[in-house]
């Protein structure tokens, strides 16, 4: 996949940052020069822990795709953010 074709793609799909602002990410995926990039899986509060469930039990999937979307932003490794 390039891309052009997963910018359109996200921006059918209408997914916008989980921040609170609702950033739109297909404006993110824009973004040239990319070397490293960053899926932040930093849970904002003491008690939630999606992010935590989720890199356990669907790792490959996400793996995967993060693989798909360095590849097509041009940036040489992808790394998951995450704290203890």
């Amino acid at each position: 996949m390039d891309r052009e074709e997963l910018v359109r793609k996200v921006f059918e799909a209408g997914v916008v940052g989980a921040g609170g602002a609702g950033f739109p990410t297909h404006a993110k995926l824009r973004a040239e020069g990319i070397n490293t990039y960053l899926i932040n899986a930093v849970e904002c509060e003491p008690l939630l822990e999606g992010d935590k469930v989720l890199l356990r039990t669907e790792a490959e999937n996400l793996v995967g795709t993060a693989r798909i979307v360095a590849e097509a932003m041009g940036a040489g490794r992808a790394a998951f953010v995450i704290k203890e």
